[in-house]
């Protein structure tokens, strides 16, 4: 029972837009965060997600979603609250849809920044060991 089947079943479109507020936030934290990052595989990823919510535009704005200049995005509430069913399934729940893309950039995201992570800390462990030996061990406190 999918989100979008359970508020064709009651008529409430309720939890559904409740979840799209959430997933703007996220959306939005992402964007701010790679932009902060400004590196190159970051704007990258900034232009993907810009491209897929132009791809999306006409279907975001019928559920009162809308992307801003500076690529995050902003909801109408009341339009967001007055979308039927059909619209923010079409937007948030259909595959592909706006939802989908955005969710497999996140996954390359989250991928990348654990490579890089790990990448840092490789670098770190080597840089130890590298030392270790210079002066006979690190824990010889008295050479």
């Amino acid at each position: 029972d999918s989100l979008f089947a359970k508020a064709k079943e009651s008529g409430s479109n309720v939890d559904v837009t409740k979840q799209v507020k959430e997933f703007v936030d996220k959306y939005n934290g992402m964007v701010k965060s790679l932009r902060i990052s400004d590196g190159r595989v970051d704007n990258s990823y900034l232009n993907q997600l810009n491209a897929s919510a132009s791809m999306y535009r006409a279907a975001l704005q019928a559920t009162g979603v809308s992307k801003n200049a500076d690529g995050t995005l902003s909801i109408n509430d009341k339009a967001l609250r007055e979308a039927d069913i059909e619209q923010l399934e079409k937007a948030w729940g259909e595959d592909p849809s706006f939802a989908s893309k955005v969710s497999e950039a996140a996954k390359n995201v989250e991928a990348n920044a654990v490579s890089g992570m790990n990448s840092m800390i490789e670098n770190a462990y080597s840089n130890l060991l590298r030392g270790y030996g210079v002066r006979g061990n690190y824990f010889n406190f008295f050479s």
